[in-house]
């Protein structure tokens, strides 16, 4: 048969670039598929924002002009602090009422502490100075000088005769509260941004941004270290009982960490660095504040995240704990929040064991400051 004789047939129903029936079924079947992907996925995040156990919002703390650096309750329980941008300290009742704006810094308030009494409430700015404040007048009854620059974080000794602070000037001092003198001056080489006592007031454990976490003897000023963040060390808290330590850090976790062994105990992990973190008052929970606004909670006996929320922070920078189960947070914009736990703890039989055993080397002794690579640091 020649050539022409093929000219009467139909033309071939598969042309270059068409798509056979199955081919626009295949399409058809995938492009769902992705939809229900995505719906179901959507289905998850609105079932965990119901449903993820939430505290409730006691109160906003709205007067601030600027963002709100810090927040801390008094021992007590009755009063909340914060510090801001806007060169304020405020005081509140635990029901959001405002008691009292404080106005003598020029600068932004980084910090504020009220002593273990109550009396009275220190205060330190971006400048490096610290000042003491009567809680019932507002009126400065004290000033520490000694920082030149900005005061990253203070601390009492339980029984209030002793505080720390630690500032960007890569130095901690110890001071006597009473009388306003400095007892010890430690050049660093790195920023420490946070620190802690221990119950005893023998030892200070800071955290640094060389991402080390350093306990000092006060009497000899050597220290030892825990190593294992791997981003700066934001915040630092000690549980009641003076066994446990925990810390929050830009490599998005909190750790906790034994004072008794020396050692690391447990790894919470999350989405976003972490900012600041305390225990509960019976220390039972941690409570922990991200740089993505959020708040989450963990339960130390069970090694469990117990609830995770949004606040109306952009960033949450610091969060403290007071009484029944209520704890603060504040941030970036103006905005300090009141929450509530609510929590009535049960104390199951769990072991304590560190549960830590894939990263070595976490605790290393050292018998002075360790050099470390030194860079530039901004506060």
């Amino acid at each position: 048969m020649s050539a022409d004789d093929n000219s009467g047939q139909p033309d071939s129903p598969v042309q270059s670039g068409a798509r056979t029936p199955t081919a626009a079924t295949a399409t058809f079947a995938s492009g769902l598929r992705k939809l229900l992907i995505l719906v179901a996925l959507l289905l998850v995040a609105v079932l965990v924002v119901v449903l993820w156990p939430q505290p409730p919002l006691v109160t906003n703390l709205i007067g601030h002009r600027k963002g709100v650096n810090d927040i801390t309750f008094s021992s007590d329980g009755s009063l909340v602090a914060t510090a801001s941008d806007d060169g304020t300290i405020r005081l509140w009742s635990v029901d959001g009422d405002l008691l009292k704006t404080i106005t003598g810094h020029s600068e932004r308030v980084s910090v504020v502490r009220f002593t273990p009494d109550d009396q009275k409430i220190l205060s330190a700015s971006g400048k490096g100075k610290m000042r003491v404040w009567d809680v019932e007048t507002g009126i400065e009854t004290m000033s520490l000088a000694g920082h030149d620059k900005s005061v990253g974080d203070m601390a009492f000794s339980s029984d209030g005769r002793q505080v720390a602070s630690v500032a960007w000037d890569q130095t901690i001092k110890v001071w006597d509260f009473f009388t306003g003198q400095a007892l010890h001056t430690i050049d660093c080489s790195a920023v420490q941004e946070c620190c802690v006592f221990t119950p005893d007031g023998k030892r200070l454990i800071t955290g640094g941004t060389d991402h080390v976490i350093r306990l000092w003897d006060l009497a000899t000023r050597q220290h030892t270290t825990w190593e294992g963040h791997w981003g700066a060390v934001k915040a630092l808290d000690i549980s009641v009982d003076g066994d446990t330590v925990v810390s929050c850090s830009g490599d998005w976790t909190v750790r906790l960490w034994s004072l008794r062994d020396d050692a690391m105990l447990h790894i919470f992990r999350h989405t976003d660095k972490i900012l600041g973190v305390t225990f509960s008052e019976d220390g039972l929970f941690v409570s922990a504040c991200s740089k993505d606004g959020s708040v989450l909670t963990y339960d130390v006996l069970q090694r469990s995240n117990t609830a995770h929320f949004r606040t109306d922070l952009n960033s949450a920078v610091k969060v403290d704990a007071g009484r029944d189960g209520r704890f603060g947070v504040c941030g970036y914009p103006a905005l300090a929040c009141l929450w509530n736990l609510n929590h009535e703890p049960k104390l199951p039989e769990v072991s304590v064991e560190a549960d830590v055993q894939d990263e070595p080397g976490l605790t290393e002794v050292s018998e002075g400051p360790q050099q470390v690579d030194e860079f530039e640091a901004r506060p």
